[in-house]
């Protein structure tokens, strides 16, 4: 009889006020690299409820050989649903310090996923320039998410990519995640009420 045992270590990093999430990490080997994704908000604050955003991460980056990842959010309100005021509300203090963990995430990371889904919005583009400011330094481990037709900057939840993920290398002067197909890209947590969120 043989027995194993496997363990998923959790750490999330909160604002004070816990309204702002600045990073989810999971673990599940620390000798193998560890990829950084970034979605759009998250929208569950507990660390041991795992949603399908999440699932469909582990499962694929299992099969990839990876041995943990940091999930980071463009906007870290923890929220369902989140609107343009909430968004445009969120104070300064609380995004550059977003900011600091991409960093931090990024120099630790072997890839770094672009895996918003498509976004809109005045106040969403300007969280955006600073996170590409902050990749600027960190162009050569850019990737989207893609499928076997070449489509480009898809989210986990997306159906065409839930089981098998094929990494494409992401230039930061290329916009064509804005104009990939909001049908077939499946926005982070709140980006459409509708849908599930990116983490746990």
């Amino acid at each position: 009889m043989i027995t194993e045992k496997s363990t998923v270590k959790t750490e999330a990093i909160f604002s004070d006020c816990r309204e702002y999430r600045y990073i989810l990490k999971k673990e599940w080997d620390s000798k193998k690299p560890k990829a950084s994704i970034i979605m759009k908000n998250p929208n569950i604050s507990d660390m041991i409820q795992i949603d399908h955003t999440t699932m469909f991460i582990i499962n694929n980056l299992v099969r990839l050989d990876y041995g943990g990842f940091d999930i980071l959010n463009l906007i870290p309100k923890v929220a369902t649903k989140i609107n343009v005021s909430e968004i445009e509300n969120i104070p300064t203090e609380i995004l550059d310090e977003n900011i600091k963990y991409f960093k931090k995430s990024f120099e630790g990371a072997e890839k770094i996923l672009v895996a918003w889904g498509s976004l809109e919005g005045k106040a969403v583009t300007s969280i955006k320039n600073e996170v590409f400011e902050a990749m600027k330094s960190f162009e050569d481990k850019l990737f989207y998410i893609s499928n076997e037709y070449g489509g480009k900057a898809f989210h986990p939840l997306a159906p065409q990519i839930r089981n098998i993920w094929l990494f494409c290398k992401y230039e930061l002067n290329d916009k064509t995640e804005e104009t990939t197909n909001k049908s077939s890209a499946a926005n982070t947590d709140s980006e459409l009420p509708t849908q599930e969120s990116d983490t746990a």
